[in-house]
């Protein structure tokens, strides 16, 4: 890599290499978040008919249980609303995969692997035009999925609540369902 420009390693380290870092670290938090509210969601699933079940009991000090029971009913459909909402499962994969694509990019350049490798022995700098525009690629698609895929479902779900909180709590008689909830 001695040979490229000082330009083409300076656009290197801010366009590839800080996407892949910033596509990691999304990934990172996206996946303990979505892992985070379905392990909660899970396991209070699994421990509320449990509870439930030692409240029926006639006897015995479990009269505190059944606030343990809501607040732990409350949990559950909190994980589950929050996961739900902002997609964390689906903004980890996507995410992940985008961070994995600049990556193996990264690496078939730096070793003139995959679509870098030539019969001829190339030098980086010849070949960087090349990866630049396959970075851009990646890039310009991963936005494209964004905006096509996870932004415009979250949209569609604050929008389908707020039809249905107007109509169930606010009463207007405006807010009438979508096809969708008709």
């Amino acid at each position: 890599m001695d040979d490229l420009h000082r330009n083409q390693k300076q656009a290197m380290e801010g366009r590839w290499f800080a996407q892949f870092v910033w596509f990691d670290r999304k990934a990172r938090a996206a996946g303990r978040w979505h892992y985070l509210l379905r392990i909660v969601a899970i396991l209070g699933g699994i421990a509320i008919p449990a509870l439930v079940n030692v409240t029926r009991r006639p006897r015995g000090p479990f009269h505190y249980v059944n606030g343990a029971i809501l607040a732990l009913g409350l949990l559950v459909a909190a994980s589950v609303a929050l996961e739900e909402f902002f997609r964390w499962g689906e903004r980890w994969r996507h995410y992940r995969h985008t961070a994995e694509m600049l990556k193996s990019e990264g690496w078939s350049f730096i070793e003139f692997a995959g679509r870098y490798a030539h019969r001829e022995r190339p030098t980086h700098s010849a070949l960087y035009p090349a990866f630049a525009a396959r970075v851009e690629d990646l890039i310009r698609h991963d936005v494209q999925v964004y905006l096509t895929r996870i932004a415009p479902e979250q949209q569609e779900d604050v929008d389908r609540d707020r039809r249905r909180i107007g109509k169930e709590v606010l009463g207007r008689p405006d807010s009438t369902p979508s096809p969708d909830e008709a």
